[in-house]
């Protein structure tokens, strides 16, 4: 219906139109990331991986996959600089985590993006001392991807062994019984994405020094993230019912 709009309007040959899904099905509500492993909430390739598709009259090279690595935080560079033609500048932004990859959308070239924090949850210890969230890190890098730590939603000590419940470790087959992986007590991995999507072949003592650069690169992250603030009380403020029902900054 959106498509037939645009074309009555005579709006269709100027619009790119774009639609991308959110990171991970749920596959206890019915979602299914099957070949991939784990799902939404988990840090393996089912919860972190997205699909995407573009279409318009100004792509170059239609009909073609692009396997270019991209963050969600590149759309707003790609759409405005690239897209639209418009220095992000001009508009104020500076110092973006963002980067314009049109080019790589467009001709098909390499994406100027190498790596993306997918994720950085410190531990949490309790007032008594007692670790009750062991923490979760992960970074893609290039073609490799670390794991350290909980690579699901749990908060015990170790992962658990069954891909069950909502913070699968293993592999959920739609109408079949999971693939369960064996436990890894070192709270540790390493994949090579391109040549194993399916995140299969745990190459973290295979390749020691890669692991300890790319902990090294999760570190320096770390000593400038911004804690996250889960105690800080409700602010009635944000009330969306005072922003016609949107979510928005309010601050």
């Amino acid at each position: 219906r959106v498509v037939d709009v645009l074309k009555l309007r005579k709006a269709w040959n100027d619009t790119l139109f774009i639609f991308s899904t959110d990171n991970g099905g749920q596959t206890t509500e019915g979602g299914s990331n099957w070949p991939l492993r784990g799902n939404k909430r988990t840090v393996w390739e089912g919860g972190v991986r997205g699909l995407a598709f573009i279409h318009g009259k100004m792509l170059w090279q239609p009909g073609r996959v692009s396997k270019a690595l991209m963050h969600m935080v590149d759309w707003l560079p790609t759409l405005v600089e690239g897209v639209a033609g418009t220095p992000l500048s001009s508009l104020g932004y500076f110092d973006i985590d963002g980067e314009n990859l049109w080019p790589s959308l467009q001709y098909n070239v390499r994406s100027r993006r190498d790596e993306i924090v997918l994720n950085l949850d410190p531990p949490i210890v309790s007032s008594g001392g007692t670790v009750t969230f062991i923490g979760q890190s992960a970074l893609r890098w290039r073609q490799w991807k670390l794991i350290v730590g909980l690579p699901n939603c749990s908060v015990t000590p170790l992962p658990p062994s069954s891909p069950g419940g909502g913070c699968p470790d293993g592999w959920i087959r739609p109408g079949k019984a999971p693939i369960v992986p064996p436990p890894n007590e070192s709270l540790l991995w390493l994949f090579d994405i391109e040549k194993d999507p399916l995140e299969e072949h745990d190459l973290s003592a295979d390749l020691p020094q890669l692991v300890e650069d790319m902990k090294q690169r999760l570190n320096k992250y770390k000593d400038c993230c911004v804690v996250e603030q889960i105690t800080v009380p409700f602010d009635p403020k944000c009330d969306p019912g005072q922003f016609g029902g949107f979510w928005t900054p309010w601050l």
